[in-house]
């Protein structure tokens, strides 16, 4: 990565605003600073304005412009794989884990996420409470009533896409499970995807 005076470490934010007509953006960072960029702060040369739309998630780092002292986002990537892992995470929640061949890709396709989420996106101790409720959870019944405990999480994070866009899909997983008897393999499934996202979430 190019280093540059006045950089702090690499953020993630929302884009808030785009003018086509100047090829100008304004992100929204996950601290709640606007930073502003122009096409060509982006790191992937191919990439036009109309590639953007409001609400897109981008890493960037924060430069103050000495003429102005403005924020501006600059080196900026664009997550488009995050629809992609979120998909994945739907469709592999409640099988995957249990399964030997499907495991190893399961944990990449976990720790990618987590590595999307970001550090400062959401708090520890938030899922820590949620994750030691999935620890003792024992039927479907008991995972069912997580689903109150994460509309809460999701009043805290309304203002975060990228962390309410994962906690409506681990809702809908939850809602999906099968109703079943004693601690069914989608209640086991479950509980070890949450040990294995709270592994990655305490290492970043």
């Amino acid at each position: 990565m190019i280093k540059h005076n006045n950089i702090d470490s690499r953020i993630r934010g929302e884009i808030v605003d785009l003018v086509e007509e100047i090829d100008f953006g304004v992100i929204k960072a996950s601290n709640g600073e606007l930073l502003y960029f122009y096409i060509g702060n982006f790191t992937d040369p191919n990439l036009g304005l109309d590639d953007l739309s409001l609400g897109d998630i981008i890493v960037c780092d924060r430069q103050v412009q000495q003429s102005d002292g403005r924020l501006a986002a600059i080196n900026c990537e664009l997550l488009e794989l995050r629809g992609y892992l979120i998909d994945y995470l739907r469709e592999n929640i409640l099988r995957a884990p249990l399964k030997v061949e499907l495991f190893d890709e399961f944990c990449e396709n976990v720790r990618e996420y987590v590595d999307y989420l970001g550090k400062k996106s959401i708090d520890i101790e938030d899922f820590k409470g949620v994750h030691a409720r999935v620890k003792e959870a024992q039927t479907v019944m008991d995972m069912k009533l997580l689903r109150p405990e994460l509309t809460f999480c999701k009043s805290k994070y309304r203002d975060n896409k990228l962390v309410m866009e994962f906690l409506e899909m681990v809702d809908e997983v939850i809602k999906n499970i099968e109703p079943a008897e004693g601690n069914s393999p989608e209640v086991k499934s479950f509980k070890m995807f949450a040990d294995i996202l709270y592994s990655y979430i305490s290492a970043i």
